[in-house]
């Protein structure tokens, strides 16, 4: 069947797999000569969006395709899909409005479509990806980390280690294979930190948390430590323990053999490390019930309902000064 189709039809069925988008080579490599190629962007049938690259007419505009557009733009000066940009295509981020690439020092690329950037990318750094030529989930780490904050990149971390996309090991391993004095090396190493071999948080909550004690001071934690009594019973579990504390947890209260249900209130009460450890996550905390305020009536109506309030609490207390408001207790009656 391909070969019943013209040069033309077999470049834009190539177009069609990569987001619309085809290069000078990809048209070749169909049949084309440069004057069908020209005649195809004269016509507007195709749109010339870089030097060498085309789109073609009708394809929806979307991020993947800016970044197609841009790893295309780049490809002869081996250029490849970086930061922001490799961060999207891994599912870390959500796509950049420009597209990120990085070429080796020294090229002369410059592209209107993307924001370049040098550096040397290891074989071992680069992956393919749904046609695509795009930095390591570890080197992207790195690059995450030279154009953004820690926030951004301790979320990035989060999720790629939790999703077991990259480990601690292997973003040190990409750290050691880049120069030194580069942009983002010290920042990822700070954000790595707190991932050591002990711990193996189970999302990304709890290593947030854990990031969190160590911002504090609180080291050495060992997160969902169980506790169980002398007989061996199950009491609890401790979202966070320290690990030279841990050893020393006694109970102090009622004893319970199974975990307690999801929800409910943890007792026995705990002692670490000379300090009672009192789970409040499944206590509710009611604020203190407030008294509603009487009713405001505005104007004269109001102030006379008022005033005849008065009135017959005085009447009904027997109150002295019911002998001067007598009269006008009769008239609001």
């Amino acid at each position: 069947m391909t070969a019943n189709l013209t040069a033309m039809q077999r470049a834009e069925r190539t177009a069609s797999r990569h987001q619309g988008v085809l290069d000078h080579a990809h048209a070749v490599a169909a049949g084309m000569s440069d004057a069908q190629i020209h005649r195809a962007v004269a016509s507007g049938r195709w749109r010339r969006v870089a030097i060498g690259v085309y789109v073609v007419a009708g394809a929806p505009a979307t991020a993947r395709q800016r970044t197609m557009v841009a790893y295309l733009a780049s490809r002869q000066a081996g250029g490849v899909v970086s930061h922001l940009s490799a961060a999207a295509e891994w599912g870390l981020l959500p796509p950049p409005r420009t597209a990120h690439v990085t070429v080796p020092p020294g090229s002369s690329a410059r592209l209107k479509v993307a924001r370049v950037h040098r550096s040397v990318v290891a074989p071992i750094d680069r992956a393919h990806r749904g046609g695509l030529l795009v930095t390591s989930v570890s080197r992207t780490i790195i690059d995450v980390a030279a154009v953004r904050g820690q926030a951004v990149v301790a979320a990035v971390v989060d999720a790629a280690f939790c999703r077991r996309q990259a480990t601690a090991a292997s973003v040190v391993a990409a750290l050691d294979r880049i120069p030194r004095g580069r942009a983002g090396k010290a920042l990822a190493r700070e954000v790595i930190d707190v991932w050591t071999p002990r711990i193996e948080p189970g999302s990304p909550a709890e290593i947030r948390l854990l990031r969190a004690a160590a911002v504090e001071g609180i080291v050495d934690l060992v997160p969902q430590y169980e506790v169980f009594d002398d007989a061996g019973g199950f009491v609890a579990r401790l979202d966070l323990a320290q690990t030279e504390a841990a050893a020393r947890v006694r109970v102090r209260r009622r004893r319970v053999a199974q975990p307690p249900a999801v929800g409910a209130r943890r007792n026995p009460l705990l002692e670490v490390a000379r300090r009672g450890v009192v789970d409040r996550a499944h206590h509710e905390a009611r604020p203190p019930a407030r008294r509603a305020a009487p009713p405001r009536h505005r104007g004269a109506v109001g102030r006379e309902r008022g005033r005849l309030r008065r009135v017959r609490s005085c009447v009904d207390t027997g109150d002295e000064r019911t002998r001067f408001t007598s009269g006008a207790a009769g008239r609001g009656r």
